[in-house]
């Protein structure tokens, strides 16, 4: 695939990519979207202040939204609150 710049090896790799439907992660805490997330091979990030207690916290928001199609590895950016 000259015109995308890769190698004949990693066009394999390309090809090896699963594509996952985003599930609805927000208001479940924040384990339990970890495990679903991981499940479904998606990475998780939260923006928050150094020492909060994650294990209480609820997602709020989460980018992409549910229902949209992404590549496995994708990264979940999730808001918290209380």
């Amino acid at each position: 695939m000259p015109y995308l710049e890769l190698e004949k090896d990693k066009a394999e790799e390309l090809e090896q990519v699963t594509e996952v439907t985003v599930p609805n992660i927000t208001n479940i805490n924040v384990k339990e979207a970890e495990k679903i997330l991981k499940d479904l091979g998606l990475q998780m990030k939260i923006n928050v202040e150094e020492g909060v207690d994650l294990s209480e916290m609820i997602i709020t928001n989460q980018t992409p939204k549910e229902g949209i199609t992404i590549n496995s590895g994708t990264t979940i950016y999730c808001e918290i609150g209380t």
